[in-house]
């Protein structure tokens, strides 16, 4: 039963995008049928989201070329410190901290790793190698964030993010797209960041509940 409703959840997911339907009237329809359990609900969301189709290379150029902003992120790396030339785990939490300030923005944004703070473009061959060292690919790398992710966020984090991959001057890129979350997300320590121009924050309690009067 339980594979059932997993399959027809990705079903759902899918003919929402051949459909075309934008994620707010996808969730519409879905709140729509109360006998649906809410977490088949969540994972048709879920499926929705694997599914949704990730930059073009041109797109991914434009978005390099204008530069970090209010809703664009730049990461040279989720764990490989080149400079020091070794593995360094507190990276992973930066990449977590982008996330959750983008969870809790008014409008989302992108974190886009394998690029330099200037637009440099750098790939992910040696992250690829520090993240997962027994499958250096996408895939090992999209498990890594996904623990990362995973481990450090409420649980409910997927149902607003998708990582996918690009290209961009014959190197790899991860794209990882954060719509605005519809509750307040704090990391797994306690803390609250916020997207604030083209830099994320961590806001004192005091401001974290005004902000969240206002937000939500």
């Amino acid at each position: 039963m339980i594979e059932r409703k997993q399959l027809q959840a990705e079903i759902d997911g899918l003919v929402a995008h051949l459909y075309g339907l934008a994620e707010e009237d996808f969730e519409h329809i879905l709140s729509t049928f109360p006998i649906i359990e809410q977490s088949v609900k969540d994972a048709a969301l879920d499926a929705y989201h694997y599914f949704a189709l990730p930059p073009s290379d041109l797109e991914l150029a434009e978005m390099i070329a204008q530069g970090e902003n209010d809703s664009v992120e730049f990461k040279v790396a989720a764990c490989w410190n080149a400079r020091r030339g070794e593995k360094q785990d507190s990276m992973k939490d930066n990449i977590v901290q982008e996330v959750a300030a983008f969870l809790n923005s008014r409008k989302g944004g992108v974190v886009l790793i394998g690029v330099e703070d200037d637009g440099t473009v750098v790939g992910l061959d040696d992250d690829y190698k520090a993240a997962n060292p027994q499958k250096q690919n996408r895939d090992g790398y999209h498990l890594f964030l996904n623990d990362a992710l995973r481990s450090n966020l409420a649980d409910n984090w997927h149902l607003f993010c998708t990582i996918s991959f690009g290209m961009n001057k014959g190197k790899e890129l991860c794209i990882i797209k954060v719509d605005p979350a519809n509750e307040p997300m704090y990391t797994k320590i306690g803390d609250f960041y916020l997207r604030i121009g083209p830099q994320k924050q961590k806001l004192p309690p005091r401001q974290v509940v005004n902000y969240i009067k206002e937000r939500w």
